[in-house]
């Protein structure tokens, strides 16, 4: 009897072990099934509920801030700005000295002049054309002369050969107004090459936006060389919001020139963003450690009563519906 319950426990243990195993097998299940939800854990991003990828470690950054340089060597003779100076592009914020470069200017201009008027006079061949005429109507004379036994072969020869002469004037002149027309062209280029020089001197704002000047930037007066910071030019009415999109399984939604909306918080993340329509410009080709692109989209930004709204820096979204 005692051998009874060993056996019956042998016969369970097959069971009871096959009962853990399916345990243990849904417990897996069910932890894979919360890795599934999309994007769940990835830093800064998260998948909406309503179906919108969204990134919230996004921010506000320039588009475009450069170091407007001077391209010349020479005193900085001019500069008309200061820090906070609202410019267009074009607009001519300094010059160096330009004494010399309108000086050479003037004289191309002049020699310009002369070489146009070599290359549309046209009195050399006029006058050969005109001496061969003369020249053929005295050769026949004298071949009558000649027929007649008034004038010696010598002399008809010799009329002759005044008349070959003639066109050979003719084909002169024609090589020296086509070499007066390169020379035309050679003073154009000239005259073109100093006027770059001339505007090389003046320092133009490339695009419009918002000066700002730093103490190692040059001063009127100054001596500065090609290169030499000038100031600091920000565009402000264009601005460019970066962030982290997320990568996995979104590679049909996240692409440049995706449509997107940018949500920026002027007031900071507690506040109410401003919404603003755009489209990606940019995603990275590669995913970075968050398994995330990095992209970015251009905005259009606005003042109001002489402010700008939105500023770099300020926190911002990216929303792909």
């Amino acid at each position: 009897m005692t051998n009874q319950p060993k056996a019956s426990l042998l016969f369970l243990l097959p069971a009871m072990m096959a009962c853990l195993l399916v345990v243990s097998s849904d417990a897996s299940g069910q932890e894979r099934g919360s890795l599934a939800t999309p994007y769940a854990g990835l830093g800064g991003q998260r998948s909406m509920a309503d179906g919108q990828l969204r990134s919230e470690n996004g921010f506000v950054k320039f588009r475009r801030n450069i170091k407007i340089p001077a391209e010349v060597e020479g005193k900085l003779t001019q500069l008309n700005i200061e820090e906070g100076s609202t410019v267009k592009a074009g607009e001519i914020i300094g010059v160096i000295d330009d004494h010399s470069a309108r000086l050479a200017v003037e004289l191309k201009k002049a020699e310009k002049l002369e070489a146009k008027l070599n290359a549309e006079n046209d009195i050399n061949r006029r006058f050969a054309v005109s001496s061969r005429k003369l020249a053929e109507k005295e050769a026949e004379a004298l071949r009558e002369l000649f027929r007649k036994n008034v004038a010696s072969r010598l002399e008809k020869e010799k009329k002759e050969l005044e008349v070959e002469k003639a066109g050979l004037q003719i084909e002169l002149a024609d090589i020296e107004t086509k070499g007066n027309q390169i020379k035309f062209i050679a003073r154009s280029v000239e005259l073109a090459m100093a006027e770059h020089e001339l505007d090389r001197r003046q320092i133009k704002a490339p695009f419009d936006g918002v000066i700002e000047i730093e103490e190692r930037d040059a001063q009127q007066g100054e001596w500065v060389q090609p290169g030499s910071p000038i100031a600091s030019l920000l565009q402000m009415d264009e601005l460019k919001v970066e962030a982290d999109l997320p990568a996995i399984g979104t590679g049909d939604r996240v692409y440049a020139g995706a449509p997107c909306e940018v949500w920026v918080y002027a007031d900071g993340k507690d506040g109410e963003p401003i919404r603003i329509n755009a489209q990606l410009g940019f995603v990275s080709p590669g995913i970075n450690s968050l398994e995330s692109y990095r992209a970015w989209a251009v905005i259009k930004n606005q003042q109001v009563d002489g402010r700008w709204i939105i500023r770099p820096g300020m926190s911002a979204d990216i929303v792909i519906k």
